[in-house]
């Protein structure tokens, strides 16, 4: 991380310099959104001008990874963050006595990378060779990798292939399919979620989710489609 003008803070124009590096679609006008949208707080001159120090920029680099691998609403990565501030908060502070939590039956928003190992009944050396070929990415929070949800089902269907013998490598083509698919929606759907009044972008949401549904059972029946020589290729003589 680069200073800034004074050493310790940055300006608005050298937080999205930063940035860019890793996230290159990121704007000023992005950055304006979130802080308007409470996910981050950066301080203020006397004059107005925002100052961002080491805790922001980090604090965005997160929001935005997440932003990047998740469909995750912008409140639940905010309460997620401050959720996450909170507890480092409270383990920086002198230990007291409290009541033991309440047991919780609510399905956590990230899983480490052990505990998606032990759901997904695979290993770390296939894990990794997951992310490396991009069907997963992971997110760090807190120097650890974690996965969400969508990724431990993604991590546990690759796993499936795993155990017939199939290595994640040979696994690219349903990323690249997949990739290619969200382009076309994306095209699609981008115009429309332009429009300003709720009324149109939940319209256009809706439109997204029926397409993706209409994608996936396509998908479907054009694998059965192409796969029905082997079918009776492989079916016994009668």
């Amino acid at each position: 991380m680069i200073a800034g003008e004074s050493g310790t803070e940055y300006s608005i124009k050298e937080v999205l310099s930063l940035l860019q590096r890793d996230f290159p679609e990121v704007t000023i006008s992005k950055i304006r959104f979130l802080e308007s949208q409470g996910l981050i707080a950066p301080e203020r001159s006397a004059a107005g001008y925002r100052r961002f120090y080491q805790s922001d920029i980090e604090r965005l680099a997160t929001i935005l990874d997440i932003q990047k691998n998740t469909f995750m609403p912008l409140k639940k990565i905010k309460d997620h963050l401050d959720s996450t501030q909170r507890q480092e908060e409270l383990f920086s502070e002198p230990p007291q006595e409290v009541s033991p939590p309440e047991p919780q039956n609510r399905r956590p928003e990230f899983y480490d990378a052990d505990e998606v190992a032990e759901i997904a009944e695979t290993t770390p050396d296939l894990i990794r060779e997951m992310i490396a070929h991009g069907l997963v990415r992971g997110i760090n929070v807190a120097g650890r990798l974690h996965f969400t949800p969508l990724e431990l089902e993604t991590v546990k269907a690759a796993q499936r292939f795993c155990k017939l013998g199939i290595e994640p490598r040979h696994l690219r083509l349903y990323r690249s399919s997949a990739e290619r698919e969200a382009g076309f929606l994306e095209q699609v759907i981008t115009p429309l979620l332009r429009q300003r009044s709720p009324e149109s972008r939940a319209s256009a949401l809706a439109r997204l989710e029926e397409m993706k549904s209409a994608g996936t059972q396509l998908r479907s029946l054009l694998l059965e489609n192409a796969m029905s020589n082997l079918h009776g290729v492989a079916s016994p003589p009668r």
